[in-house]
């Protein structure tokens, strides 16, 4: 062999932990260290459980959903005997950047995916938000003050945990939603035996579609039809309901017949409890084929029973002007002021999955709390306090209620002292509230 400069020609290039451990071995080198080990392995140090969501942007659009998924477009569904590995091109994904500071999209070098190990963490933080690793996923979290990349095993409750301050907005966001930006990749991750008679739609982004989506999110108890029909079902319950909902479906040109059923006592959260009303309830019954498959797919596939409804996931493609029109009218069909907070209830959960995320694209940071009561029904809050955020929520959404602009004001005034504001900073730093050792989920996926 010939002496000279040993090159290396790759087109991948470091990230992560990779530039600091190349430093060290190269300063290993200079100094004349014989021996010189490099700690890590394949599937080590970022594995996450499979459902886990993840939001990549790739080349054929930005998916958002289980990682999982994901990687089985990549390497096949569930392989177990042994590490499985594959390099995309042009894949993304938001992180934050220890060294910067800054969050912003981030290569993607590789991807792979292995079996669980039999224990697993379960991270849930201060603010709703949960994440489920492995022991030796690699957490950077505050502790004391300081920073530090620790396993996941090691996390423990009081460390505080980054969260974005703000997430980008698509450069090509969407102007329509059909069959194949809505859930991405459809042909790789629809389950035909689910869906057996997908027929195409299209429906342009208009304020008023968006008006109906924020609608159709609310409806946290409807329970849509078990088998897809050419026709979609809503029950609403009085006069006022009724109206703004007919006015919205002959502003988008849907079809559609409305029947009377007796009327029945009802509760409003944000009224007076003590005080019943009696509301006379409506059938409205949309009669479009396409809008039915719509409902179905983005909605109906995605509800659980005592769980409600929840964002679809295309909005992470929708501009910030069309996702402020949504949550703007579905926090005034849900939610309301209490004290120094702006509340949002539901009987479930899971429509604030993606609402508290959807926020952060405008730079609003929110927390989700089981407020049920005993054996009562189900109740949770979204919450949303803090000058900053308060003035985020009242400058980038709005409210449609000229009073409740003026309540927010006074609100804004009032909280001028509160200790939820932070430090301007690309991140905010969450406390763990709780870590929970949970059974292995059979695969565990990770990207580097």
């Amino acid at each position: 062999m010939s002496q000279g400069d040993f090159q290396l020609i790759s087109k991948f290039r470091p990230s992560g932990d990779q530039p600091k451990a190349i430093a060290g071995l190269v300063d290993g080198l200079n100094k004349g260290e014989k021996y010189q080990t490099l700690l890590g392995a394949t599937g080590t140090g970022k594995s996450v459980a499979w459902r886990e969501t993840v939001t990549v942007r790739c080349p054929e659009g930005t998916y958002r959903g289980s990682i999982g998924k994901l990687i089985d477009s990549l390497i096949g569904a569930e392989q177990f005997a042994e590490t499985v590995e594959a390099y995309p091109e042009q894949w993304e994904i938001v992180a934050w950047n220890p060294e910067t500071g800054e969050t912003g999209w981030q290569p993607i070098s590789a991807v792979s995916r292995h079996e669980s190990p039999a224990e697993m963490y379960r991270l849930e933080t201060s603010c709703g938000r949960d994440v489920t690793v492995t022991g030796d996923h690699s957490v950077w979290v505050l502790r004391a003050g300081k920073l530090k990349l620790l396993p996941g095993s090691e996390v423990v409750t009081g460390d505080a945990l980054p969260v974005p301050r703000i997430l980008p907005e698509p450069e090509k966001p969407f102007s329509f939603i059909d069959e194949n930006n809505s859930g991405q990749f459809p042909d790789k991750f629809w389950q035909p035996d689910f869906y057996p008679t997908a027929i195409p739609f299209k429906f342009n982004l208009t304020e008023e579609f968006c008006q109906l989506i924020a609608f159709i999110l609310s409806r946290s108890r409807q329970h849509f039809q078990e088998e897809i029909s050419k026709d979609t079902y809503f029950h609403l319950y009085g006069d006022k309901e009724r109206l703004g909902i007919e006015e919205i479906l002959n502003r988008c040109n849907l079809s559609f017949t409305t029947e009377i059923t007796p009327p029945r006592k009802r509760y409003g959260f944000f009224d007076k409890l003590s005080i019943r009303a009696e509301e006379t309830k409506y059938v409205i019954t949309v009669h479009n084929e396409e809008f039915s498959h719509f409902v179905w797919r983005n909605f109906a596939l995605t509800t659980h029973r005592y769980d409600g409804n929840q964002l679809p996931d295309f909005w992470h493609g929708l501009s910030n002007h069309h996702l402020a029109i949504i949550l703007r009218n579905y926090f005034g069909m849900t939610a309301g002021f209490y004290k120094k907070s702006f509340i949002c209830a539901d009987s479930g959960w899971r429509p604030f999955n993606n609402i508290q995320e959807a926020l952060l694209r405008f730079g609003i940071h929110s927390s989700i709390e089981n407020r049920t009561a005993g054996t009562g029904p189900s109740q949770y809050h979204l919450t949303i306090e803090g000058v900053s955020n308060l003035q985020s929520l009242q400058k980038h959404i709005g409210f449609e209620a000229p009073e409740d602009n003026k309540r927010i004001q006074k609100l804004i005034r009032e909280s001028a002292d509160s200790a939820v504001d932070m430090a301007a900073s690309s991140v905010i730093w969450t406390p763990v509230k709780t870590v929970e050792v949970v059974e292995g989920e059979g695969l565990v996926d990770d990207f580097s």
